[in-house]
C-alpha cells in the first residue's frame, strides 16, 4: 500500500510540475493561431513552428484544451468569418477566401453547427434590420 501512495504522489508532483511549461507553450500555439488565422494552419506547420512532433502536440492541445487542434484552428477561423458577415457587405465567397476558409461546404457545415444558421441567412438578417455597415 505504501508503494502505491508513494507511484500515486510522484506521478502527481511529476504532472503537475511539466504542466505550466506545456501550458505555456500551448498559450504560445493559440496566441499564434488567433493572429495567424488567415493563413494556411496546419499541424505540421504548428508542430515544426513550436519544436513538436505533430501527433504529440495534437495530443497535448486536446489534453489542455479539450478541443482538437484541428477543430480550433477552424472555429477561430469560422468566429472571423462570423464578424466579418455581420459588419460588411463583401461577398460571401470573399470573406471565407479573407478567412482562410478555402472549403465552402466544410465552412459551411461548422459555420450551421456552430451558429444554427447558414452564412447567406445570417446576412438576410442583418440586412433586414438593418445593422450592417461598411
Amino acid at each position: 500500500i505504501l508503494l502505491q501512495i508513494l507511484k500515486l504522489l510522484f506521478t502527481k508532483m511529476v504532472s503537475r510540475k511539466r504542466l505550466p511549461a506545456e501550458n505555456s507553450r500551448i498559450k504560445e500555439v493559440i496566441v499564434f493561431i488567433n493572429g495567424h488565422y488567415r493563413q494556411k494552419l496546419t499541424v505540421a506547420m504548428l508542430a515544426k513552428k513550436f519544436g513538436y512532433n505533430p501527433s504529440y502536440l495534437s495530443r497535448m492541445f486536446k489534453e489542455q484544451t479539450e478541443i482538437s487542434l484541428i477543430k480550433y484552428i477552424y472555429e477561430v477561423k469560422i468566429n472571423h468569418f462570423y464578424q466579418d458577415i455581420i459588419k460588411t457587405n463583401r461577398p460571401i465567397s470573399d470573406l471565407l477566401r479573407k478567412n482562410g476558409l478555402t472549403n465552402q461546404r466544410t465552412a459551411r457545415e461548422t459555420f450551421k453547427e456552430m451558429f444554427g444558421i447558414l452564412p447567406n441567412d445570417l446576412r438576410r438578417q442583418y440586412t433586414k434590420m438593418g445593422a450592417k455597415q461598411d
